[in-house]
């Protein structure tokens, strides 16, 4: 099985074409494993262009 930050990094690509619940149901993360996981937005708008 895939980590659950590589799921949840995958759900974030993925969430502004698909609903978020949808997202999470399909890579059996719950919502709060996602947001433990999730990268706050204002670090994600400084690191976009982090290579």
């Amino acid at each position: 099985m895939t980590s659950k930050a590589i799921r949840c990094t995958i759900i974030e690509e993925l969430r502004q074409e698909y609903p978020l619940k949808w997202l999470l149901q399909l890579a059996d993360v719950s919502r709060a494993g996602y947001d433990a996981e999730e990268v706050p937005r204002w670090m994600r708008a400084n690191s976009k262009n982090d290579c």
